[in-house]
């Protein structure tokens, strides 16, 4: 009865913590779709005309992207917090050495999430962002068909919901990796190395533009991350090895 009322009192805690966040963020209503879009209009290359006239066709459609992106926002930001209340309701049944493990794991884990969606949208979002605009453009001269591209303001965000679902579904992907090595040992990992190959490739096909040099650099980028992973993990092992020896 008492981990019950714990588990309430520490979910009201959250719920609380989750919707005032959202609340400072919708007061900030007018400024949230320029921070979905920054990294695009600070791209050299990109049509600033198109992204400072978006268009919507419905009276409640821009209310809801707005707050749909105070509660994305939230989410981010609260993501600490709850784990932090995760770890300290088993605290009491882990050992000082095990939930020392959880917190680092975590830390790390949190670093990795933050930065990696920090660079992907700073970065890779303009380049498919101008492959997109670059490929639907043509040179040809159309004397029956003239077409012109009026961004919607509600495409233009389940784009950019898209892309964040792809980079964090990504981020997952590699969570799984780093979790069989924490929890199976690094030399089971290594015994199906050719599988993350494969989760490679299928990574790299969804998250980069569809042309072949791209896929390919993707491909080459997630496979020398893995490999990065792994000695850095190997070396870890070494100097705790010569450590122990000494």
């Amino acid at each position: 009865m008492f981990y019950l009322n714990e588990v309430s009192l520490r979910l009201k805690f959250f719920i609380f913590s989750f919707f005032s966040v959202v609340l400072i963020c919708y007061s900030y209503k007018n400024s949230l779709l320029l921070i979905f879009s920054f990294s695009l209009l600070k791209s050299a290359s990109a049509d600033l005309t198109t992204l400072n006239n978006l268009i919507y066709t419905h009276p409640l459609e821009l209310i809801k992207i707005q707050l749909f992106s105070a509660v994305l926002l939230s989410f981010f930001f609260t993501l600490p917090y709850s784990g932090w209340l995760f770890l300290d309701f088993f605290r009491s049944s882990l050992t000082k050495a095990h939930y020392l493990a959880c917190v680092v794991f975590f830390r790390q884990f949190l670093c990795g999430l933050y930065l990696f969606n920090v660079l992907s949208f700073f970065y890779f979002l303009p380049v498919l962002w101008n492959f997109f605009q670059n490929f639907n453009s043509t040179s040809e001269v159309l004397t029956s068909l003239n077409f012109f591209f009026e961004l919607r303001v509600q495409e233009y965000f389940n784009f950019v919901l898209d892309f964040i679902y792809c980079v964090n579904l990504f981020s997952l992907l590699f969570l799984f990796l780093v979790s069989l090595t924490f929890f199976f040992g690094l030399s089971t990992v290594l015994s199906y190395k050719k599988l993350f190959f494969l989760l490679n490739l299928i990574a790299a096909t969804f998250l980069s533009p569809p042309d072949v040099y791209s896929q390919l650099i993707s491909f080459i980028v997630l496979t020398f991350s893995f490999e990065l992973f792994f000695f850095f993990k190997l070396y870890d092992l070494h100097l705790k090895f010569n450590l122990k020896t000494l």
